[in-house]
């Protein structure tokens, strides 16, 4: 038969006893301490993951905010330009309108001009001539 040697038993005994305590005392703490870990860095993960799709949809608002002002002041500055053009076509249309006036009221006056400088000459001329008509006169007798 096989012969059972005490000590051998007693260190299968204390090593069991050994295990078992450090199971207890070291291992499960250690475990659960790394299972509280997991669950902190879980609750974390999911924190960040809600934190950034929070983020994303407020970044995604904002740039159609923003998207949404810049068509609203290319929109403006569109309608300015329009509007700038269209007074800038009715300065020009009145400047053209009071320069064919001008132009007009310039022609009058140098045709006034004229008939009264005509009218002077005929005047110049008679006197002119009747001078010329007696100098002659003078001239034969």
């Amino acid at each position: 038969m096989v012969n059972l040697d005490f000590s051998a038993l007693f260190v299968i005994l204390i090593l069991s006893l050994l295990l078992f305590l450090l199971q207890r005392l070291y291992f499960k703490p250690i475990n659960k301490i790394f299972q509280e870990r997991e669950k902190v860095l879980r609750e974390n993960k999911e924190y960040f993951s809600q934190f950034l799709n929070e983020y994303n949809e407020k970044e995604k608002i904002l740039n159609e905010a923003l998207r949404n002002a810049y068509l609203r002041v290319e929109e403006y500055k569109e309608k300015v330009r329009k509007e700038a053009l269209s007074e800038k076509e009715a300065i020009l249309e009145k400047a053209k309108i009071e320069a064919e006036e001008k132009k007009k009221e310039g022609f009058k006056k140098l045709e006034e001009e004229i008939k009264e400088g005509k009218k002077a000459i005929e005047r110049d001329l008679d006197s002119l001539s009747e001078e010329l008509i007696k100098n002659i006169l003078i001239a034969r007798n």
